[in-house]
């Protein structure tokens, strides 16, 4: 996740990669992705439900935002100097 570091799921995040510029469109990414997979199990068929197709498919719709919502959280608190600042262009 080259173009998005902050849903890169590598249990040693690069740090110097993690920059505020990325954080709006990643965690909106993210969220994109888990709005979508919850609909996809929102709209399953009810006679076809499992354990796999409901419960574990939930907490997979929420992974990326698990790994990025807790990097963001410690930049903001420890290596940006001036968290949420708007980005320059």
């Amino acid at each position: 996740m080259r173009n998005h570091p902050f849903l890169d799921a590598a249990f040693l995040p690069a740090w110097s990669t993690l920059q505020a510029e990325h954080i709006v469109p990643d965690i909106t990414l993210a969220v994109e992705r888990a709005e979508a997979a919850i609909a996809a199990i929102a709209g399953s068929d009810l006679t076809q439900l499992t354990y796999a197709s409901t419960f574990l498919a939930l907490e997979r719709a929420t992974e990326e935002l698990n790994v990025a919502w807790p990097r963001w959280d410690i930049c903001k608190r420890w290596l940006m100097p001036r968290p949420c600042a708007k980005p320059t262009t």
